[in-house]
């Protein structure tokens, strides 16, 4: 059976194969950048999400501020520990990955304490309230003859 010449193996001139093109510096502290503006959205978005809206009014912002931006800062040196390396699990990757994991969990405290130290919406107080009875079996109204 006869190979058709497309199909066959050819031989490769190594002078005329192009290297792969190397990303400049400059586009990526472009996506960077952009990295890290949509990841402090999404970081305050998510945060709003599950820790619940309520207590997020409740944190004050120089709490908030800090968390979030170590958070996204994270992220994009996570990503850029990635993109650096031909291997993804180096030891920066896993150092910033545990920075992530730490910045979490700091704000899971930060949340877990404010709903912990909220305070209550009840106005009613034992004191305030008159107790109500009720019976279970109605009386029969007797009236005078």
């Amino acid at each position: 059976m006869k190979v058709p010449e497309q199909l066959q193996e050819s031989t490769i001139d190594a002078s005329v194969v192009q290297e792969s093109p190397v990303v400049s510096p400059n586009w990526l502290r472009l996506a960077y950048s952009f990295e890290y503006v949509l990841t402090l959205l999404v970081s305050v978005e998510l945060w709003a999400q599950i820790g619940g809206q309520g207590h997020m009014d409740l944190i004050a912002w120089y709490l908030k501020l800090p968390c979030l931006l170590l958070q996204a800062w994270c992220v994009v040196r996570l990503t850029a520990a990635i993109v650096e390396n031909p291997k993804v699990w180096t030891m920066r990757t896993r150092w910033w990955l545990a920075c992530l994991v730490m910045t979490a969990m700091l704000m899971a405290g930060i949340t877990f304490y404010y709903h912990l130290h909220e305070v209550s919406d009840e106005t009613d107080s034992d004191e305030v309230s008159a107790p109500t009875v009720m019976n279970s079996i109605p009386r029969r109204l007797v009236f005078p003859a």
